[in-house]
């Protein structure tokens, strides 16, 4: 059963909990769990753009929205996040099975508790299952939610405080309280109704930019193969060769060095997976 206070806004109770852990010099990790489509990612946009409405008076930056943690660091290291400030990592469980991806989240968690504790720094992070996280990182989790329905346009969340117990290494879960009139009340659940359009819309956007630069990513790599990497001359070699520059002659000339070195460079270049082919099209083209 959920229970309502007349007194209390949307967004209120895990408001007061981040500003509590704020007002403790404290940082705060929070994780939200859920099926595809339980609404956990409008549910980390409207906690956000609550969150930001109460304490910065502003809209949510959807820029503060990160689909890897190459864009969470970069939103951490480049000193433009205020005192209060929330992150999202959206869809944790996209890369949560590479060893990389855990060893990355955890240093990134780890350098959030340690190094940004001064500037109380929030993330969430939204993902299937708990479980996909390895065990390092839950310790270092906070708050969890997990998605239960959509009712009445409103995602229902129930809501864990996780308590990490150092002598024992077990994570326990408990429900948060809040006073009211007077009395402690224990919540089991929380509801949340949709983020504003403008955020969302800014939202999708932004995720379909990451996923297609994710795609040509993922098909550039599929066309190298196992290919390493050239060394700087290599790389020239193979920018003037695909620029219709296939005489090695003339590739010696412009680089000032011998045909020989070119030709053994060219030999070292196909033992790392690069074959170089002639394009008959610039090749004319330069020719003409």
């Amino acid at each position: 059963m959920i229970k309502e206070w007349d007194n209390l806004k949307e967004g209120d109770i895990l408001n007061g909990i981040i500003s509590r852990r704020f007002s403790s010099n404290q940082n705060i990790l929070l994780g939200v769990i859920g099926k595809t489509g339980s609404g956990k990612s409008w549910s980390c946009l409207k906690i956000c753009e609550l969150w930001y409405k109460e304490k910065f008076k502003k809209p949510f930056p959807v820029d503060n929205c990160c689909f890897s943690i190459e864009q969470l660091m970069e939103r951490l290291v480049n000193g433009k996040l205020q005192r209060g400030e929330l992150l999202i990592i959206e869809e944790g469980g996209v890369n949560l099975g590479s060893l990389d991806f855990q060893n990355k989240l955890q240093k990134a968690f780890t350098y959030v508790l340690q190094s940004f504790r001064s500037m109380n720094i929030g993330i969430l992070i939204n993902l299937p299952y708990f479980s996909m996280l390895n065990k390092n990182v839950r310790l270092l989790m906070h708050i969890l939610l997990k998605t239960i329905e959509i009712k009445n346009n409103k995602a229902v969340l129930k809501i864990h405080h996780l308590q990490y117990n150092q002598q024992t290494g077990k994570l326990y879960n408990h429900r948060p309280q809040i006073m009211i009139d007077g009395c402690y009340e224990p919540v089991d659940f929380i509801t949340y109704s949709p983020a504003s359009k403008e955020l969302i819309d800014s939202y999708e956007e932004r995720k379909h930019k990451f996923v297609k630069s994710l795609a040509v990513s993922v098909l550039e790599a599929a066309k190298n193969g196992d290919k390493k990497p050239l060394t700087p001359l290599q790389e020239k070699i193979k920018e003037l060769w695909d620029g219709g520059m296939t005489n090695q002659t003339k590739i010696a000339r412009k680089l000032g060095l011998s045909q020989q070195q070119i030709s053994e460079n060219i030999q070292f270049m196909g033992k790392k997976g690069w074959k170089l082919e002639k394009n008959d099209k610039i090749a004319k083209e330069i020719k003409d």
